[in-house]
């Protein structure tokens, strides 16, 4: 007996299009090139990675607007608000959906921070995941970029950051 993948439903901002993906990701990362952030408007986009057959649209297929088409693969957006939804990428087999479009949770979460090298000098990142200046390689440890930490895990920026936020006072004691 085999158990069916479930389906996961997502669209746009607008409800222009809308699309199912099956819960079948490979895997999921933080990307912080310079691409995603423009093409996001964030210090990263989120994304999971399937087999291209895994995603479906299902609504708004004459709302999509594809950049960047070639061989490769292309970027999917709504062609009316501008929310980037997925891409299609390496030689068009796999698909990047990201995942503020999903509307049902996956159940899979990014397990790292790809491109750091790359990340907008404002971007702290402190979550502890491992984090990678390019893209990792099968040969490469894991958590290479990721190394300088204090004893708890933390990196030591964000130990600071949480000491500055813990010093400043509250808007009951001003």
């Amino acid at each position: 007996m085999t158990e069916e993948t479930r389906s996961l439903r997502g669209e746009c901002y607008c409800g222009a299009v809308s699309y199912k993906v099956r819960d079948a990701f490979e895997y999921a990362l933080y990307c912080h090139c310079g691409e995603c952030r423009r093409r996001t408007g964030a210090a990263s986009k989120p994304f999971a990675g399937a087999r291209a057959s895994a995603l479906t649209i299902t609504g708004g297929d004459d709302a999509l607007l594809l950049f960047g088409e070639s061989g490769d693969g292309y970027h999917a957006s709504c062609g009316k608000c501008g929310s980037l939804l997925y891409s299609l990428v390496r030689d068009r087999a796999y698909v990047h959906v990201t995942l503020g479009a999903l509307i049902d949770p996956p159940t899979i979460t990014p397990a790292a921070h790809i491109f750091v090298g790359s990340k907008a000098p404002w971007d702290v990142i402190c979550d502890g995941l491992p984090q990678f200046e390019t893209l990792p390689t099968d040969r490469e440890p894991r958590g290479t970029v990721g190394r300088h930490r204090t004893g708890d895990g933390t990196p030591p920026h964000c130990e600071a950051r949480a000491r500055q936020h813990r010093a400043r006072p509250t808007a009951a004691e001003t």
